[in-house]
């Protein structure tokens, strides 16, 4: 997932892949990185035609928004805290929701800083 959204190497029908980590890429749901990495293109509005992979039934139907709007509303978080990363999800949340103020003055550079400082604390 990581390398996917970085490099653009791998695609589903043209559109960026999100795939899972038994094909050898990091999922979602397990990679506070990775997810961030999601947040960066839907903040960037490069996300437009992503669409998820999910588990045992291929390419998905959903738009990888759907998957995590819903989940926001509901929990006021984007990221599932059952994976043990509640900290991180809800620092990465605020980030996300900052970002998308309209007087907001986070600039992408300083997200992807704390982004990779936040995936460094996990790894700790």
């Amino acid at each position: 997932f990581r390398y996917c959204v970085v490099e653009g190497q791998l695609c589903i029908n043209g559109s960026p892949g999100y795939y899972l980590s038994k094909q050898g890429l990091a999922s979602v749901k397990g990679d506070i990185f990775a997810f961030g990495l999601v947040a960066l293109q839907l903040i960037t509005k490069d996300g437009r035609s992503a669409f998820a992979v999910e588990e045992d039934r291929g390419v998905s139907l959903h738009h990888i928004l759907d998957l995590y709007i819903p989940m926001f509303r509901e929990k006021g978080n984007l990221v599932h805290v059952s994976y043990g990363q509640e900290k991180e999800s809800r620092k990465l949340t605020e980030m996300i929701v900052d970002c998308m103020k309209k007087d907001s003055q986070v600039s992408l550079k300083s997200f992807h800083k704390d982004l990779i400082l936040l995936s460094l604390a996990k790894q700790l």
